[in-house]
């Protein structure tokens, strides 16, 4: 029942309330669940001022585990938002270095996304670059990409840039095609905004060449 309080005082935008009523569970020994935790997480990350939100989102997140509770999706991606927001990009990875050994198979292209966002912000493309590929050697061929050449309103023409440069990565797309050989792995295939930020990170850096074969990338998938 207090979960729901705590819901719907979040919903209300009263976040002191649900805080409060958050630590009269854990004095009164209820054990929150996951969505409990997750919102107090939460409201540690919005949070003014670097220390005091990253300080507590890690303090929640120890408790949370600690307490028996395992993290879902929710919570690591908040905790690496945090981590982003305060610009500490390496420890972001580490919790996604985490979920993979947690949770596999529930690591998509909005779990990656987290970081390239941040990646991209600070033009660190071959970071972004990398990243992508991660995603598009792990993941399955995904036909979303079509939707990011028609919010460019660019249809360019077929290319065989990408082909002749990433034939590795084709090889191992062909090799997609055994079902089989993917049951219970993650869908980590890049979707339209992965390469939207990585073209981005790219171009903004000044290196053209690299989005345009990041864009020819993504025509192929």
């Amino acid at each position: 029942a207090r979960g729901s309080l705590i819901a719907g005082c979040v919903r209300a935008g009263k976040l002191r309330k649900a805080r409060r009523l958050f630590s009269e569970m854990l004095a009164d020994d209820v054990r929150p669940n996951v969505v409990s935790w997750n919102i107090i997480i939460n409201w540690h990350a919005q949070q003014k001022g670097s220390a005091k939100r990253i300080g507590g989102v890690l303090q929640a997140f120890q408790d949370m585990k600690a307490s028996g509770v395992a993290p879902d999706v929710v919570t690591f991606t908040t905790v690496m938002k945090a981590y982003a927001r305060c610009g500490m990009l390496a420890k972001a990875e580490e919790v996604l270095a985490e979920m993979k050994r947690c949770m596999p198979a529930r690591i998509d292209a909005g779990v990656y996304n987290t970081l390239l966002a941040p990646y991209a912000d600070r033009l660190e493309w071959r970071r972004c670059v990398e990243l992508l590929d991660e995603m598009d050697g792990d993941g399955l061929a995904s036909s979303s990409m079509k939707s990011l050449v028609g919010v460019a309103g660019v249809v360019p023409e077929h290319s065989d840039s990408y082909r002749g440069r990433r034939p590795w990565l084709l090889e191992r797309r062909r090799g997609a095609q055994d079902a089989d050989a993917f049951v219970g792995a993650p869908d980590t295939a890049p979707d339209a905004i992965s390469y939207s930020l990585v073209v981005k990170a790219c171009a903004n850096a000044g290196r053209v060449d690299r989005a345009r074969e990041i864009f020819d990338r993504m025509v192929e998938s």
